[in-house]
């Protein structure tokens, strides 16, 4: 079959490790040809079908090795030529569609590492992700409004005491209870004796001063 090159290269582009893009093209060619064929479940496709497929399955590996080292993820010429395209891309549990602004909310989560672990180890947080990409999906809440919500909540709990710090929830529970809702009010440590009157002291120098 006659596979125009921008097909090609719409589904190559996708693809997270690419190497050597002449033999790679060559594979998703031959890749198509075989879904065309009925390797998928014995049935034919057509060729607007077999593009839309494999599309979308390249669009899932993509978001299955997103953040991991290049040295973990199939040269693109081995996961088209191996058909890999037909096994199951999640460990786990499906990846959140808007991952990209799911680690961003999460990693502003107050026990939460950074951006670059998050990206790293994206496995590790997916029930975490998956309760903000609900959230997302909603669309009760944008992105922009939940992302300052998290980073209130973070600024708020960085003025707890140390001992009070325990009583952070686990981030899947936080955004499960959808606690981004709350007043910040509820967010806020009232100061304890002990400083109040230290304050009042400072004040009633500066009076008598």
């Amino acid at each position: 079959m006659t596979w125009p090159n921008p097909t090609l290269m719409s589904i190559y582009v996708v693809y997270p490790n690419k190497q050597n893009r002449g033999k790679s093209l060559e594979r998703i060619r031959e890749a198509l040809n075989r879904i065309c064929a009925g390797e998928i479940d014995g049935k034919p496709r057509t060729q607007e079908e077999a593009v839309a497929f494999l599309r979308e399955r390249t669009e899932e590996a993509r978001r299955f090795f997103y953040g991991r080292e290049k040295h973990w993820v199939p040269h693109s010429t081995t996961w088209f030529h191996q058909s890999r395209y037909l096994r199951p891309q999640v460990e786990g549990g499906e990846v959140p569609e808007n991952l990209e602004a799911c680690v961003q909310i999460l990693a502003a989560y107050p026990t939460t590492p950074g951006v670059p672990t998050v990206r790293a180890n994206v496995n590790s947080f997916l029930p975490a992700l998956r309760a903000i990409d609900a959230i997302l999906k909603s669309e009760t809440i944008s992105f922009e409004d939940l992302l300052r919500r998290v980073k209130l909540y973070r600024d708020c709990v960085s003025e707890w005491p140390k001992d009070d710090l325990k009583y952070i929830p686990n981030p899947r529970r936080w955004f499960d209870e959808h606690r981004f809702e709350q007043s910040e009010d509820q967010w806020r440590r009232k100061p304890s004796i002990a400083n109040y009157q230290s304050e009042r002291n400072q004040v009633l120098r500066l009076v008598k001063s």
